[in-house]
C-alpha cells in the first residue's frame, strides 16, 4: 500500500483536524484559551526567557502568528515580557502565576486526548509519534 492508495494525506487531514477541535474545546473549556496558545505557554514555561522568534521557531509557526499569541496572552495575563539583560532590544517571555495555573488546568483534558491517542494506536504510538516528527523535519527542509 502507498501514502496514494491509503489516502493517508486525506486521512491525516481529517484525524489532525478532528484532534484540534477536540483539543480546543477541552481547553477553551478548562482554561479559555485555544490548544495553540496552550502550545505557547508550554513552551514558554520549558524554557522561561525565550524570545518570540524562537517560540515561533519551537513550534513551527510563523513569527506574526506567534507575536498575534503573545500579545493575546499577555492581554490575558497568562504571559509576561521583560526586557533582556543581554540585549535590550529584545524581549524575553515567562509564563505569569496565571500562565502557570492555566497550564495546570489544561493536564486532565489533555490527558483524556492522549488517552484517547494510546488507546487508538496501542504500541504502535511511539513509532508513529516518531515517523510524523521525521515527515515533519523533512517537509520543513524543503
Amino acid at each position: 500500500m502507498t501514502a496514494h492508495s491509503s489516502r493517508f494525506y486525506h486521512a491525516l487531514q481529517v484525524a489532525a483536524h478532528r484532534l484540534q477541535k477536540q483539543a480546543d474545546l477541552a481547553v477553551s473549556g478548562a482554561a479559555g484559551i485555544s490548544s495553540a496558545q496552550s502550545a505557547v505557554l508550554a513552551v514558554i514555561a520549558r524554557s522561561p526567557g525565550m524570545r518570540q522568534n524562537e517560540v515561533a521557531r519551537t513550534l513551527g509557526l510563523n513569527e506574526s502568528a506567534v507575536t498575534a499569541m503573545i500579545t493575546r496572552l499577555i492581554g490575558l495575563d497568562l504571559v509576561q515580557r521583560s526586557r533582556s539583560a543581554e540585549d535590550s532590544r529584545a524581549w524575553e517571555l515567562s509564563l505569569t502565576d496565571e500562565g502557570t495555573a492555566a497550564l495546570s488546568a489544561i493536564e486532565t483534558p489533555f490527558a483524556k486526548i492522549n488517552t484517547l491517542i494510546d488507546e487508538t494506536l496501542g504500541e504502535d504510538v511511539d513509532e508513529f509519534a516518531t515517523l510524523l516528527r521525521a515527515l515533519s523535519d523533512r517537509l520543513a527542509r524543503s
